[in-house]
């Protein structure tokens, strides 16, 4: 009898031992759960505006180790930014930034930033180009040493390029539009638009073309000496001009140079005579497109 007993005794407290372990161990797992990972702190507001070129803030906390990048994949140029410790200093670029700050947790935390500083305000430039010419165009803004940005170029009717003096240099190929992006030594983009006039090499004595009244026609003579001058005009004309010189202001004509004004009249066509020092001659015949 009291064999019995003690053994149901003892397995009774081996029953509570192993049902206080039990509770034990899940307390303490309970105790120590990890808690809800949260993204880095910072110590600005998700939204602020300067009139500085650039801003600074900490990194207030974070897990591991934090890094901080430019939110926007499709910008042409990137945001200086310089860490040291939990101090983040970024040198801005553009009007509107977006930043987006990262730690272990993989959980972002992003900034946004608007710049009002002058220097970072987009500008558009729309250049009208001659056919036939070669142009120089000083386009200053922000901190100099323009570059363009190759991978923007769109459109063939010019060639680009900044010569070793810092201007842009546009050589009209043939008439059209192309477009493209600048930006300075700092990483600020602005963008550039270039339309090409109407415009036909002159290569033979005489050449039919058309146009509207009013409208502006350039031709590049590439034959005959330079020392052209228009013998006879149809109709005549302040715009129509001839250019024997190689440069003249900020441009250079390659070869010599011809502009006319398709003229308003209730003729269909005109014609214009041209005869250089060597007595080439060339004849233009502009058939009018009606109004």
């Amino acid at each position: 009898m009291w064999k019995i007993y003690y053994r149901t005794y003892t397995q009774a407290l081996v029953w509570l031992s192993l049902a206080l372990t039990t509770w034990a161990l899940t307390s303490c797992k309970d105790t120590f759960e990890e808690p809800e990972p949260v993204p880095p702190t910072l110590s600005v507001a998700p939204e602020l505006t300067t009139d500085q070129l650039s801003i600074a803030f900490d990194v207030i906390s974070y897990k591991g180790t934090f890094k901080v990048e430019d939110a926007n994949r499709d910008v042409l140029t990137s945001p200086k930014i310089v860490i040291h410790d939990n101090h983040v200093k970024v040198e801005l670029t553009q009007e509107f930034t977006i930043l987006k700050i990262t730690d272990a947790t993989q959980l972002p935390i992003y900034l946004q930033i608007h710049c009002t500083h002058p220097d970072l305000i987009p500008v558009s430039y729309s250049i009208e180009q001659h056919y036939g010419v070669i142009s120089y165009h000083d386009i200053k803004y922000g901190v100099g040493k323009n570059k363009i940005i190759e991978k923007t170029i769109r459109g063939d009717a010019a060639q680009v390029s900044i010569n070793e003096k810092g201007l842009l240099m546009i050589k009209s190929l043939k008439p059209g539009t192309m477009s493209f992006f600048l930006t300075d030594s700092r990483g600020v983009v602005n963008f550039v638009a270039v339309s090409v006039d109407k415009g036909w090499d002159l290569t033979s004595n005489h050449v039919e073309v058309e146009g509207s009244p009013g409208e502006l026609l350039c031709f590049s003579i590439l034959f005959g000496a330079r020392q052209w001058t228009l013998t006879e005009e149809g109709m005549v004309s302040p715009f129509n001009v001839v250019i024997n010189d190689e440069k003249l202001d900020h441009s250079i004509f390659p070869h010599p140079w011809l502009q006319l004004q398709v003229p308003k009249t209730d003729k269909d066509k005109v014609v214009y005579q041209l005869e250089n020092k060597d007595g080439h001659r060339a004849t233009i015949t502009i058939h009018i497109k009606a109004s």
